[in-house]
């Protein structure tokens, strides 16, 4: 007798539909170029090009639900496996953005509220008339039961209109925001939603990677995985000095056992990498997106060209390479304004496949990215 290789929730966590993600930010990656179940999302960087940041922007859209109590989150409901190798995650700034999105929500319901108040004085109302009743000069008896059938018509729709109004206001009647204890209450259940894991070495990341199937098998609403970052361990195990041969194990492991994830269960993996290892160019790095070839999907820059002095080289192994589907390079720029110093991103998303580019550019403030 055979094995039981996997349990009937084991194979409806792999087999069942995973969420789109087409809208976790449609001004930061566009619809046509979002990330499907499969896809690693490389998010490319030196220090302080806002990885991080980013990453956690996107967790919050993922765990926030799309709707409640009838207010529009626009999240996705899904869960997330966030794997921290930098140590630089900050569970306080996640619940700030989660607070700042929900209170953005809850103040254009309210707003939305109020219009509708305002426009309850009156309904426009059309009267229908057929035309034919008018050729009925003959048969004052055809004309007065033609007449009678458009007054039927008229009274009909008026009254379906005002149902409708009716029980729109209704509903915006009942609506009232909800306390600062519901709000601290529903945050607390979209947390439930994040699993967290604290990674300190190598040998402990590939250990952990291998032991999650256990936990994706279980949690069926688990559709994205990320990491901050891929490239933590580089350094430490290239001076070990056991030889480029023993340098490399690891890695090959820990990407092999993140393959072997994303591909059986469905998962999309957004992955930060830190530009460890860079060549300086002798002329700025200039990424022109109307090229031919290319599909131009931006609309956020001024310009038909941006500009990078970050340009993306390659380091970590090739069982990684063959990974990534899609690379976003993120770079900071400061500079002087009449309030101080500030800082503004630039971010270049590119599919590997297709070879379509989007760039944007963006802020980061205390309600999250802002493109």
């Amino acid at each position: 007798m055979a094995a039981i290789s996997e349990t009937g929730a084991q194979l409806f966590a792999r087999l069942g539909e995973k969420p789109s993600l087409a809208r976790l930010n449609p001004k930061l990656i566009p619809p046509g170029l979002e990330p499907r179940p499969g896809d690693v999302v490389e998010i490319y960087g030196n220090s302080g090009s806002g990885k991080t940041e980013l990453l956690l922007n996107l967790a919050a859209m993922c765990i926030l639900p799309e709707q409640w109590k009838a207010i529009d989150i626009g999240g996705l409901g899904t869960s997330v496996v966030f794997v921290d190798t930098d140590h630089q995650f900050s569970m306080l700034r996640l619940f700030a953005l989660l607070e700042r999105k929900v209170a953005e929500a809850i103040d254009k319901r309210t707003k939305r509220k109020g219009r509708i108040g305002d426009h309850d004085g009156g309904t426009a109302s059309t009267t229908h008339f057929n035309s034919e009743c008018a050729n009925q000069k003959d048969n004052d008896s055809n004309k007065e039961t033609c007449l009678q059938q458009n007054v039927n018509l008229n009274l009909h729709s008026a009254s379906c209109r005002t149902t409708e109004s009716a029980k729109q206001s209704t509903d915006e009647a009942k609506f009232s925001p909800p306390s600062e204890e519901e709000v601290e209450t529903f945050l607390k259940a979209c947390l439930k939603k994040l699993y967290m894991v604290k990674i300190a070495t190598s040998n402990q990341l590939v250990i952990t990677l291998h032991s999650l199937e256990s936990l994706l098998a279980s949690q069926c609403d688990i559709s994205v995985l990320m990491m901050d970052s891929v490239s933590a361990f580089y350094w430490v195990d290239k001076m070990k000095g056991d030889g480029a041969h023993r340098q490399g194990v690891n890695q090959k492991l820990a990407f092999g056992a993140l393959s072997r994830l994303v591909e059986d269960y469905h998962l999309v993996l957004f992955a930060s990498k830190a530009a460890l290892v860079t060549k300086q160019p002798q002329n700025e790095f200039s990424l022109r997106l109307d090229s031919t070839g290319e599909t131009d999907h931006s609309n956020q820059t001024s310009t038909s060209s941006v500009k990078l002095s970050t340009d993306h080289h390659e380091f970590m192994s090739q069982e990684w390479t063959k990974l990534v589907t899609h690379r976003m390079i993120l770079e900071r720029h400061d500079h002087m304004t009449s309030d101080g110093p500030n800082s503004s991103y630039i971010s270049v998303l590119k599919h590997k496949a297709s070879g379509n580019m989007y760039s944007c550019q963006f802020i980061v403030d205390q309600q999250g990215i802002r493109v």
